[in-house]
């Protein structure tokens, strides 16, 4: 899962390498990666998951979207009514990752 986590950080440093903030800050790519995690033997087995679930995660953009029953249950990033976005901390869940 490190390795995993590594390599998405990269991926971010290297898509973003031209922009301005805001990027993913790496505690929502580590909070989102663990959960997402499934102890999958090796590193791309670890990375094609983790990106899959993600890709769902993406469809909260489209407007009207529903998130599926299973990514809905884990509740571990939602759109807010006021169109704001939360990702809270699992260990402290008054601390919104998103803000």
């Amino acid at each position: 899962m490190q390795r995993a986590i590594q390599i998405l950080k990269r991926h971010r440093d290297v898509r973003f390498i031209n922009h301005e903030f805001p990027w993913p800050i790496s505690m929502i790519i580590t909070t989102l990666a663990a959960q997402f995690y499934n102890g999958d033997g090796d590193v791309y087995a670890a990375l094609s998951n983790i990106v899959d679930q993600l890709d769902t995660l993406g469809g909260l953009l489209q407007p009207g979207y529903k998130q599926n029953a299973t990514l809905l249950q884990q509740d571990l990033i939602r759109r807010n009514d006021d169109g704001s976005w939360s990702i809270l901390n699992l260990v402290s869940p008054e601390e919104n990752f998103a803000d």
